[in-house]
This record gives structure tokens, sequence and C-alpha cells, in this order.
């Protein structure tokens, strides 16, 4: 899949889901749990002991022409690199560090980090392909709206940070291009307890929601 297809993929998706613990073993059950619910692009932090085994390692188990795996918290040109070890499909960084782009491949889809109106544009400037703007819920649906309805309707956004199931509808109607969900899904107290499918119910319920508004 080129990138532009890639692209597509994630707009047509809608939902991004991050997986972030604490260890190798859970990352990759809550990565079964999410293909099982029918989660089309899913995410693995660098936090993760050898997240680019786990990115490796998932790209094996499932088809690139129907999910698509990145790499996220790439805060710099060192994890980027080693992000490229697992081959991700994209690499999401919740902050701005132009120098990644530097060792990225240019058949990898970016998201990165903006807050403001200005570091948003310079993002798309730099050729940045979505802007993560997180913690989301501390500027609200409405400074997305101000800015997709307003100076800056050609951004690619990728909303995330507080994304509840009560208000994912607002941030799409809002102009969000994509919505990241993290702890909202895969929680650390249901890794805890080893009950994987209530990650895959409650991925399934952020499907199906925004599946009844397309």
């Amino acid at each position: 899949m080129n990138k532009e297809s890639k692209i597509e993929f994630i707009l047509n998706s809608k939902l991004l889901f991050i997986i972030r613990t604490d260890d190798f073993d859970s990352a990759m059950k809550s990565f079964d749990a999410l293909v099982e619910s029918g989660a089309k692009v899913i995410e693995f932090t660098s936090t993760i002991p050898n997240y680019h085994i786990a990115i490796r390692k998932a790209k094996t188990i499932v088809s690139g022409e129907d999910i698509l795996i990145g790499a996220g918290t790439v805060l710099d040109v060192e994890i980027a690199k080693k992000s490229m070890e697992g081959d991700p499909d994209f690499l999401v960084n919740p902050t701005q560090n132009f120098d990644i782009l530097d060792v990225i491949p240019s058949d990898k889809v970016v998201f990165m980090g903006g807050f403001t109106p200005t570091e948003i544009i310079q993002n798309f400037r730099r050729g940045v392909d979505f802007v993560k703007i997180f913690p989301a819920f501390v500027l609200g649906h409405r400074f997305i709206s101000s800015l997709k309805m307003g100076p800056l309707p050609f951004i690619r956004v990728l909303s995330s940070g507080g994304m509840s199931l009560e208000v994912v509808e607002d941030y799409i109607k809002a102009g969000a291009d994509v919505i990241g969900l993290g702890s909202e899904v895969v929680k650390k107290d249901w890794i805890r307890s080893g009950d994987y499918n209530l990650i895959k119910n409650a991925a399934k319920e952020y499907i199906l929601k925004v599946n009844g508004m397309i």
C-alpha cells in the first residue's frame, strides 16, 4: 500500500487505537483483542519494551491491506530509527520535532503534535500528514471546528486525549479526521485483570458508534 492509500485508509477508518502497556506480552494480547474487535489502525507506543519487535510481529499476523500498524511516542531521531526496525506503516509524535522527518522513509504516514495554529501550520508546511492535537479535551471540539471551518480547512486532524464514547461524535462533527483512543479502550486495570474481552468490547462500541455516523 503506497502512502496515499494509507492516508485514505486512515481517513476512512476514523479511529486510531493506541496500545501503551508495561510489557510486551500484554501489548500483543491487547493487539489481538483490538484485531478481534474490527480495529483497522493500531499503534504500539515506544514505551512498550521491544515495541519495534511487537510491530514487526503484529505485521506477520495481519494483512497490510486490512490493518495498518504504527509506532507511537516517536519523540526523537533515536526512537524513529528504532521504530524503522519494525517497519511501521505510520509514526506518531505527540510533540513537534522535525528532526525525525530526516530519518523516516517517504512511504510512512507521519502524525505530529500541534497545539496552536502556528504549530499546526508549521507541521503542514514541513510535510506532516496529520496534526495530532493532544490532549484534545483541553481545547475542546470547538477549537477544532474553529480551525477546520475557519482558516485551516486543509489540515488533517487527529484528535486524541479524553475521547470518551460520549464526545466522539462532537469531535468528528467538528472536523476531526481521526480519533485517537488509548486509555479509553486499552485500560491498565483490564490488562491487570487479564480480561482482554473488555478491551475488545470497548473497541467495538467505538467502531459501532463511528460507523453509525458515516
